[in-house]
């Protein structure tokens, strides 16, 4: 447990000397900073972690526990945004869940499942980003290389997903790591798939588009608290690439990588 308040204690101060380094290499005047802005900004990140959390409340119900239990693991382990891949949410998940006598191999399939349709929500995304800008702008063909590759980075995403399905990956996983509960992983996963309805896709969907507009709002009055407010589509643009390349960079939530 020690070693592990110690990782984390890492990740927390790496993406502190990320987020000082991106400060300092862009010479931000923050000295005008709007924080009424800067509070809604914060509100609207927020919101859009209560819908990701709804969504895996959803996919959770049938564990017959009290759903505030269960959004209370959530918000416990949103600190996992701390950890690359956001990784650490999901192992904070199972951890939170098993202390509450629910199943930690199920939390992590659901909470497989919900990143699987978020990949294939941003890569729809990114589609649209990509025909917003190839009708708003003369310089398109300079973005397409990294539109294109955020295309399939997220469409890779959700590929590595429904490959955690088949045993045959998970045993080689299981033989790298030896852990006993990939394989209780996979199977739960398997289960959770075959249990979808379409109307938890739905749901689950409905959920995931509620965040991603919390999202997109957050970053919008973010940028209005340094008196840079842009249009919504440039927005969304910006937040389809950023949200893509948070949910498959090594670096703890994007940091550094994403402001890049």
């Amino acid at each position: 447990m020690i070693s592990m308040k110690i990782k984390s204690m890492l990740w927390v101060l790496l993406t502190i000397f990320l987020l000082i380094a991106v400060y300092l290499s862009t010479g931000a005047d923050l000295s005008s900073i709007n924080f009424f802005y800067l509070a809604v900004a914060c509100i609207m990140f927020l919101f859009s972690l209560l819908f990701w959390g709804l969504s895996w409340l959803h996919l959770m119900r049938r564990e017959r526990k009290d759903r505030r239990k269960i959004l209370g693991v959530y918000f416990k382990s949103v600190l996992g945004l701390f950890s690359p891949f956001g990784l650490g949410g999901d192992i904070l998940r199972v951890y939170f869940c098993k202390r509450e006598g629910m199943s930690g191999a199920r939390a992590l399939a659901t909470s497989m499942l919900v990143k699987f349709f978020k990949f294939v929500l941003m890569a729809v995304f990114m589609l649209l980003a990509f025909y917003f800008l190839s009708t708003n702008t003369h310089e398109f063909s300079t973005y397409l290389a990294v539109f294109l590759s955020m295309f399939f980075f997220t469409i890779a995403g959700a590929i590595i997903v429904m490959s955690l399905r088949i045993p045959v990956f998970v045993k080689f996983l299981y033989k790298l790591f030896r852990r006993v509960s990939l394989l209780q992983f996979q199977e739960s996963l398997n289960k959770e798939f075959l249990k979808l309805s379409a109307h938890d896709i739905k749901v689950v969907l409905l959920f995931l588009l509620i965040s991603s507009f919390f999202e997109i709002m957050a970053i919008f009055f973010a940028f209005g608290a340094v008196n840079s407010f842009m249009s919504l589509m440039h927005v969304f643009i910006f937040s389809a690439v950023i949200h893509s390349l948070a949910l498959i960079t090594l670096t703890p939530q994007g940091v550094g990588f994403v402001e890049t």
